[in-house]
């Protein structure tokens, strides 16, 4: 049952609930001394303040705002670069799928390579005699 509005203290679920996370997550917050809680009881019951809430919710915006403003971001060279001709987009290709044909061991020894287009059959790797 969701806590009344009025309501002072929230529990850790609560408190879960609120930042879409974890009870786990929540716990680690407060044993780190990242979010205020008192701890009640013998049995380990811990509540938060909404007061105390707000006050990391709002901590956690400055850090966010001061970690954009560090670390801004870049675009990866492969979200800006299109390849400009028909050769590009076959380098692309075939670097997406680098493996050469796989290959199967006949019962005589020899290696037989699979090759795309055989349907499937063997092209016998021993030269003929």
């Amino acid at each position: 049952m969701p806590p009344a509005p009025n309501s002072r203290f929230l529990t850790l679920d609560d408190v879960a609930e609120e930042l879409n996370t974890s009870q786990n997550q929540i716990y680690a917050l407060v044993r780190q001394g990242k979010l205020a809680a008192i701890k009640i009881g013998g049995r380990g019951q811990w509540r938060v303040g909404r007061d105390d809430l707000e006050q990391y919710i709002e901590r956690a915006y400055d850090e966010t705002r001061q970690f954009i403003k560090d670390n801004p971001y870049q675009a990866a060279e492969s979200e800006t670069a299109w390849p400009n001709s028909p050769d590009e987009v076959s380098e692309l290709a075939a670097m997406s799928n680098p493996l050469p044909p796989r290959a199967a061991v006949t019962g005589t020894g020899t290696t037989d390579a699979v090759s795309p287009g055989n349907s499937g059959q063997l092209d016998s790797a021993e030269p003929e005699l």
